[in-house]
């Protein structure tokens, strides 16, 4: 006699956890004399190939006159986290427009007495 045999195949699916943090490359600081102020920043991460990726102020923000600490942040889909931060130096010389005259100046000792 022979007897039947069900067999039942099961398959699971691992998957390592994501702990490795993204990768973010920010530029180096700016000088700018024009509004509105466009960078570019990098991301790369190795399971998730568009990370999401904010900069405060973002690029294309009209920046100040004077320096601006600029931080973006990368976070991936495990919600791993990197930072990177710049400075924006925008220098204006539209006065009609807000801005403020930049120059600089040479400060010439006189001579008093016979001291330089």
């Amino acid at each position: 006699m022979i007897e039947s045999c069900n067999m039942l195949k099961v398959t699971f699916l691992f998957e390592s956890p994501d702990d490795e943090d993204p990768e973010i490359e920010c530029p180096d600081d700016i000088l700018s004399y024009s509004n509105p102020i466009i960078f570019d920043v990098v991301a790369t991460d190795e399971t998730d190939p568009e990370p999401f990726v904010e900069c405060v102020p973002s690029s294309g923000t009209n920046f100040p006159v004077g320096n601006t600490p600029v931080v973006c942040t990368v976070v991936d889909n495990s919600y791993n986290v990197d930072t990177c931060d710049f400075t924006v130096t925008f220098v204006s010389t539209d006065v009609g427009q807000g801005g403020k005259f930049v120059y600089q100046a040479r400060l010439k000792r006189k001579s008093v007495s016979g001291h330089s």
